[in-house]
């Protein structure tokens, strides 16, 4: 259509000022639909949108209307949120128009943030045309109103339009000041494609569908089109326009509105204010005023079940489908545990996410008190953001002397301390007795040095694990401890109870890395053990004694760890088998081949069906195991090695062998594995975990003799771990309010126990003892092995003040 025939505008209205009533008549006397599919609030598509009688999301409607001057007219009505929060949004679509109704209630008068948008307006260069809207209400005084627009909005309200969106007076007057007050759009059809998002959202079938005010040149089906703020490149599938219904068309010309999808797989690729160009042929410039989404209030999310923590994940992933403005991270609290901290745009945004999960989700949540981000200035004059009060830097760095005064004075009065970290452990190293003191270490945070021609990092017990695999690998090191829990374990718990991961089979546990460590002991002296060399055998190795002790020893406040170069390389294999025996099989055979991985981690068909219901991320459902393998080193020595490892793979039954095809895959495919804790807590409320370590050579029997315990207590257990170094995770799933089944639960637990030492293995691979295996410690040490332990407990913590329960639990003291 000519340009001189199109008129693009929008609505300015406060909350209940008759905004969409308006929108409605204006639908209803151009014909664009008939009565019988008219209802109230036609724009309004979301069940919120009509209860709280705003607007949410954008939308765009063309209108056909034949002017008193005989020509017809294309009127691209172009609705925006009107709150606050939407702010940056209202703008972009404002910059898609030439002119806007400024509606004001004309009993309410002009609120503020009818205010506040129409200087958004203004500041766009549109045409504003006051509408006085309500007249027909007892309390209207459209004179007052006018004299209200004029001071304090400063527009000439003379010729101001009286209306009644309800009964439709005036709204005739509305089109016609629309035609002759707006100006058509401005813009070279001639020029390089420029259009401008204003609004998108994600269809399943289309991918992301984008709302768009081309603005110079014309858009075409087939086109290549480019996102200026990434640089991706798409083809446009397809053209359309709203009347209000989708109209599908050909091309879009210059000055023209309407919406295209182009297999655009995410919303935050089509970001609100971005601008298209012709990829063939691209503009000099985008459009100005884009920016990125800035969530401005925090506030966490935690579901009033535990167990609903990954619905609640699945759910905020589907809503960010279409609402790339907020954001969400995992985060734990001690009262409510694990949840998400968001960001939002504002209050409202909050409270329509929070409605949005509850009514289409169906899960109830619990919300903390909103937050916004601060700026802080350190000390040092480190400049910080910080969203989330957990991450506020503390005024005061801990001492190691300020523990040890603690310390010693606890051991005065006989009260016992308990050292704890993220409390992530699995057999309650750091759960506290009662009438016990709790030093809480998360706040000795500091990775103190890191020195890359030593190859060691210098921490505090309270640096986060994946922080400092971060730190190091940003500067080519390596830090090979790994747990499952890295995201939130502190090294100090790792090194309370010797945690492991899947690069223990090739790399070790975290005593390997452990070269001195900085301790406080019961009295309150602080100790030095070991030091910064690899080599050191002077006297007594106290260092190792103090690694995996759980914190009943001392307490850990500094240590020195050895650090690796950084792998030029890393490759993941994933091989279905049909039978539990042949990919235990398969183990043994890869390390009997002389190839070691640096992971070989097994999921057993319970787990595997418990991680794919938890990410639908497509694990196979036809097959009773799945060997997650990884291999790294120099980049060409890897070939030979995944070809190695393929063909033992085959040979050994697997039914399918698949070879990552570069980081993202591999990501996914860890992603999977990282993700069984949470997974198998879905299928029932209580997960006994246990981590049994056998040698590899008696893995298969060891899998056989778990299979052989389920069945027999009629438990579902899923079997996983770290095969290639023989450390299996049985975990029982069941639910702790039977008590006849927990009964079952204790009994398999005694047996899993026997079975690992009857195989020549352990209790404990990398969950320490704690409470929960106290009981049966005597098993596995003897009773001269365990008398062993308490003497060296006595000697060190005489008074007994130190963790008090773990590891002995019952026994009998040393004589």
């Amino acid at each position: 259509m000519d340009p001189q025939f199109i008129r693009n505008f929008s609505i300015i209205a406060h909350i209940d000022h008759g905004k969409s009533t308006l929108a409605d008549r204006l639908l209803e006397l151009t014909g664009a639909l008939s009565e019988r599919e008219m209802m109230e609030q036609v724009l309004d598509s979301m069940d919120l949108e009509r209860e709280r009688g705003i607007t949410i999301k954008a939308h765009a409607v063309r209108l056909n209307y034949r002017a008193q001057d005989g020509n017809l007219y294309q009127l691209n009505l172009i609705d925006t949120p009107g709150h606050v929060d939407f702010t940056y949004e209202v703008s972009r679509s404002l910059q898609s128009c030439e002119g806007a109704l400024l509606v004001v209630d004309a009993s309410q008068g002009v609120e503020a943030q009818t205010l506040a948008n129409t200087y958004l307006a203004l500041h766009h260069d549109l045409e504003i045309i006051p509408v006085i809207n309500k007249i027909d209400l007892p309390a209207a005084e459209p004179g007052r109103i006018r004299e209200q627009i004029e001071h304090l909005v400063g527009l000439s309200a003379q010729d101001a339009l009286l209306v009644s969106a309800k009964n439709g007076t005036g709204v005739g007057d509305v089109l016609e000041a629309i035609v002759t007050r707006i100006p058509p759009p401005r813009g070279n059809p001639a020029a390089p494609l420029r259009a401008l998002i204003f609004d998108s959202w994600f269809d399943p079938y289309r991918g992301v569908i984008a709302l768009v005010r081309v603005v110079d040149g014309t858009l075409r089906l087939g086109q290549r089109i480019r996102l200026w703020s990434n640089g991706k490149v798409f083809e446009v599938e397809g053209l359309g326009y709203q009347s209000p219904k989708p109209v599908p068309c050909e091309e879009l010309a210059a000055g023209e509105v309407g919406f295209l999808y182009a297999n655009i797989k995410t919303v935050s690729d089509a970001q609100v204010g971005d601008t298209i160009t012709d990829d063939a042929q691209p503009a000099a410039e985008p459009l100005p005023g884009f920016q990125q989404a800035k969530p401005m209030v925090f506030a966490g999310l935690y579901p009033v079940e535990s167990h609903a923590h990954g619905a609640l994940r699945d759910a905020l992933e589907k809503l960010r489908l279409n609402d790339s403005a907020f954001t969400f991270e995992p985060e734990s609290s001690a009262a409510l545990g694990f949840g998400f901290r968001c960001g939002f745009l504002g209050l409202l945004h909050l409270e329509i996410v929070q409605e949005r999960l509850e009514r289409e989700f169906q899960i109830e949540l619990v919300t903390t008190a909103p937050g916004v981000r601060y700026r802080v200035t350190t000390t040092s004059g480190e400049i910080l953001e910080v969203d989330n009060p957990a991450r506020f830097p503390d005024h005061h760095r801990y001492q190691p002397e300020e523990v040890a005064a603690v310390v010693k004075l606890a051991s005065q009065e006989g009260i016992p301390v308990v050292p704890r970290g993220a409390g992530t452990g699995l057999s309650g190293g750091a759960v506290p007795l009662e009438g016990s003191l709790v030093i809480d270490l998360t706040a000795m945070n500091r990775i103190v040095k890191i020195d890359p021609a030593e190859m060691l990092a210098v921490v505090e017990p309270g640096v986060i694990t994946a922080h400092l695999h971060k730190k190091v690998e940003n500067m080519g090191l390596f830090y090979p401890p790994d747990p499952s829990s890295a995201n939130v374990s502190t090294i100090g718990g790792n090194i309370a109870e010797c945690a492991g991961g899947p690069r223990g089979l090739k790399y070790g546990v975290t005593r390997d890395y452990v070269l001195g460590l900085e301790v406080v002991l019961a009295g309150g002296e602080v100790i030095q053990c070991g030091g910064e060399t690899i080599k050191n055998v002077s006297g007594y190795d106290l260092r190792g004694l103090f690694v995996g002790s759980e914190g009943t020893l001392g307490i850990i406040t500094r240590a020195n760890l050895r650090l690796l170069p950084k792998p030029q390389a890393r490759q993941t294999i994933r091989a279905d088998f049909k039978t539990i025996e042949g990919a235990a099989g398969t183990i043994t055979a890869i390390i009997g081949a002389g190839v070691i991985p640096a992971a070989l981690e097994l999921m057993d068909d319970v787990t595997i069906r418990c991680v794919e219901n938890f990410l639908h991320c497509g694990l196979p459902l036809d097959v009773e195991a799945m060997l997650l393998i990884e291999v790294d080193g120099p980049a060409g020595a890897l070939p030979a090695q995944v070809e190695a490892i393929v063909e033992i793979c085959r040979s050994s039954g697997a039914s399918r062998v698949r070879v990552a095809a570069g980081e993202a895959e591999s990501a996914e495919l860890w992603r999977a594995r990282k993700a069984v804790s949470p997974a198998v807590v879905q299928v029932k409320p209580t997960k006994i975990s246990e981590d049994a370590t056998v040698p590899r050579s008696k893995v298969p029997a060891m899998i056989r003799r778990l299979k052989e315990i389920a069945a027999k207590y009629r438990l579902e257990m899923a079997i996983f771990g770290h095969a290639g170094d023989g450390n299996l995770h049985p975990n029982i799933l069941a639910d702790k309010n039977d008590p006849e089944e927990m009964e079952r639960v204790e009994a398999a637990v005694e047996e899993i126990f026997s079975a690992a030492l009857a195989l020549g293995g352990t209790l404990s691979g990398e969950h320490g003892i704690g409470l929960l295996k106290a009981p049966f410690l005597e098993k596995e040490a003897g009773r001269a092995g365990m008398a062993v332990m308490r003497k060296v407990k006595d000697a060190l913590d005489p008074t007994g003040i130190l963790n008090p329960g773990k590891i002995f639990g019952g026994c009998a003291r040393a004589e």
